[in-house]
């Protein structure tokens, strides 16, 4: 099973829900800032799971508005989720961010672009850290539970260290000559 159908079925487990909620939980978790699912793919993934017969749809029409449909967990669904949670938590494979991917290949590109964009990755950790504090709060007055806990605070604990890295990266690349990076040639702009 890949991540998006890992992510659908877990937060179905955790009650029915619309399409649209389930964007809005992936948002609200940060699920999507880290590339670990896409929005677009949450639609193509809930029709996969309900032609699998994991997930059901039912149709509920509220008030003038087109109907729409809340999705619910099968035991077939609960059945593949018990059996993914356990292939996840015993894999020994690291997770590859395609993040790590662009670093490892950065010379493909400008040293222009891979400060600008090394840069925007830096603001936006430092705005994540900002934003942590209050996401903590919310969450320590619901009580969201130690596995939604401990996945905050790992991103809060990790935090720090990325940015570090991010930052020595940046001395590294404005201090490297610009020979060694992708170099426009004439005629190739379009």
């Amino acid at each position: 099973m890949n991540k998006n159908e890992l992510i659908v079925l877990g937060l179905l487990n955790e009650g029915p829900a619309y399409g649209y909620q389930l964007k809005n939980i992936i948002q609200e978790r940060g699920l999507d800032k880290w590339g670990i699912i896409k929005q677009p793919s949450i639609y193509s993934t809930l029709n996969k799971l309900e032609k699998e017969e994991k997930i059901t749809g039912k149709k509920e029409q509220h008030g003038n508005m087109p109907p729409s449909t809340i999705y619910s967990l099968t035991e077939k669904g609960k059945r593949a989720l018990k059996q993914n949670v356990e292939e996840a938590l015993t894999s020994r494979k690291i997770p590859v961010n395609p993040a790590i991917l662009g670093i490892a290949f950065i010379t493909g590109t400008s040293k222009q672009s891979a400060l600008k964009i090394l840069r925007e990755n830096l603001e936006f950790i430092e705005k994540q850290s900002k934003a942590f504090l209050k996401v903590k709060s919310d969450a320590e007055k619901k009580n969201i539970g130690f596995n939604r806990q401990f996945i905050l605070d790992f991103g809060n604990d990790i935090r720090p260290i990325v940015k570090k890295r991010l930052e020595e990266l940046i001395k590294k690349i404005e201090e490297t000559d610009e020979s060694f990076f992708y170099q426009e040639k004439e005629g190739d702009a379009e």
